[in-house]
């Protein structure tokens, strides 16, 4: 069962860490802090889930639960607060924006509205999952702690944002699909006398018989067919992506290959001198 567990990943597993978030601050307020700045001090995010609500309906027997429209959570985003704290004044500016306090009249939404783009990445910087929230804007900005005993500390600012729903933008493939010749399934049995085959070639060289190879390969080459039809032992056991085991077959085959190119020309310049 454990290794069941361990053999089901395949590829690393995403670390939390490893985000980004993009706000398209609306129009009227650019100028206080760049968008790039405001992505860099964005310290915590999430990426936004969805729930589906239902309502309980009997009509015989037990009650079905039916749903009848999507709701999304709204989310929060951490931000480390600057020397001249504009990012704590850019939020402020955008509910000010939202509903200024000189008339208290609230803003039409299509003005004050923003996507926020959410971007996980895997250890080598790759996108693997990229989400957007659509029509975003902050519905809360937190209150910010000041205290005379709390000097080896920064601002941190929390920002709750609404939006009406989000969006995948692209996700990550399986990054390790098994990969089959055309048309034709894995073929365990021929990988495995793939494998033997490989294991007796690599014997004969280390007993110093060469020629024993032109053999295993003959052997080998009716056997590759059933594995999709490619044509060098290297690339059939590399094809198949079994892990640490094929990777020391697929050099046991190259091995066989080069050697028997080699053996196959010294050969051809031997016939030459032999009666």
């Amino acid at each position: 069962m454990i290794n069941n567990f361990l053999s089901s990943f395949t590829d690393d597993l995403a670390r939390p860490s490893r985000f980004k978030v993009k706000i398209n601050i609306p129009a009227k307020l650019n100028g206080i802090i760049d968008a790039q700045t405001l992505s860099l001090r964005c310290e915590n995010a999430q990426l936004p889930g969805r729930t589906i609500s239902t309502s309980d309906l009997k009509i015989y027997g037990p009650s079905e639960k039916f749903p009848y429209q999507s709701a999304y959570e709204d989310i929060t985003l951490t931000f480390i607060v600057g020397g001249s704290m504009l990012e704590k004044t850019v939020f402020n500016e955008w509910m000010n924006y939202i509903n200024p306090t000189q008339n208290w009249n609230f803003e039409y939404k299509k003005n004050y509205v923003s996507d926020i783009t959410v971007t996980q990445y895997d250890m080598s910087n790759n996108e693997i999952h990229n989400i957007k929230m659509i029509d975003a804007f902050p519905i809360a900005v937190n209150q910010l702690d000041l205290d005379w005993s709390n000097d080896n500390s920064y601002h941190k600012l929390n920002v709750t944002f609404a939006y009406t729903y989000w969006e995948l933008l692209s996700t990550a493939q399986p990054a390790h699909a098994l990969v089959s010749g055309k048309n034709s399934p894995f073929n365990l049995a021929a990988a495995i006398q793939i494998g033997a085959l490989a294991a007796n070639a690599g014997q004969a060289l280390k007993n110093g018989n060469p020629y024993a190879i032109l053999g295993v390969a003959g052997a080998a080459t009716s056997i590759i067919p059933s594995l999709g039809g490619t044509k060098t032992l290297s690339s059939v056991i590399n094809s198949q992506g079994r892990g640490t085991l094929d990777t020391q077959l697929d050099q046991n085959a190259s091995k066989i290959n080069q050697d028997k190119f080699t053996i196959q020309g010294m050969k051809s310049t031997t016939d030459k001198f032999l009666p």
